[in-house]
């Protein structure tokens, strides 16, 4: 009786464990690869490897993103409909979901570089993915929405909250420098291209500290 009594419980657990490893996964590959395509544009690689890199590793983040999303869901309670007015006063669901639409945005405008007949243009990362992300972090914070995503690594919590803060930061700063003044001329190319590889390391440590500990799995 006890066993059966718990076993919700712990299918919840297990569930909610393997999702977390699929988040980090997803932004951890994300991350290598956006990093990736941004040491390639310093170093003036191949537009068509840089646009590839970037392309996919927007569909990684969209894919943690939804994962996310889908944990902000069951996370919310139970007696909590989903709808705008009540999805707006729940952190979670309002951060998961911001993060969401910036990696959509990422996936439309990478995509777009991509499909650049003549390979001419290298993505750069544009305001509103940015500030999607940007959002999404600093809402992180509240308190519930870092208790109901952080459930299973408590301890990490706050090092993942400010390891995503300095890389939605540094992704905005790229964000700044791909502002185009003129057909081809850009604000800063140095920080189109080191915001985004520094923006990359930083959603890269938040997905190392988001994988949970094997004592996680002990129950």
């Amino acid at each position: 009786m006890t066993t059966s009594a718990r076993s919700p419980d712990l299918l919840e657990r297990h569930r909610d464990l393997r999702r977390l490893r699929e988040m980090a996964l997803g932004f951890g590959i994300g991350s290598v690869l956006f990093g990736a395509g941004a040491a390639c544009a310093i170093t003036s690689a191949a537009t068509n490897l840089i646009n590839v890199l970037y392309a996919v590793g927007a569909v990684f983040f969209t894919f943690a993103a939804g994962v996310q999303l889908f944990t902000a869901l069951d996370h919310r309670p139970q007696d909590e409909r989903v709808g705008l007015h009540k999805a707006i006063r729940n952190p979670d669901l309002m951060s998961a979901a911001i993060q969401l639409v910036g990696t959509v945005y990422f996936n439309a405008m990478t995509i777009r570089a991509l499909l650049d007949a003549n390979y001419a243009s290298i993505w750069t990362p544009d305001v509103l993915g940015s500030m999607a992300f940007l959002i999404s972090s600093g809402i992180a914070w509240y308190p519930i929405a870092r208790e109901r995503r952080h459930a299973l690594v408590s301890l990490e919590s706050r090092a993942i909250c400010w390891a995503n803060l300095a890389g939605s930061i540094f992704f905005a700063l790229s964000a700044w420098g791909a502002e185009l003044l003129a057909p081809g001329v850009y604000r800063s190319i140095y920080w189109d291209n080191a915001g985004t590889l520094l923006g990359a390391i930083g959603f890269l440590v938040a997905s190392v500290l988001l994988w949970p500990e094997r004592t996680s799995d002990a129950t």
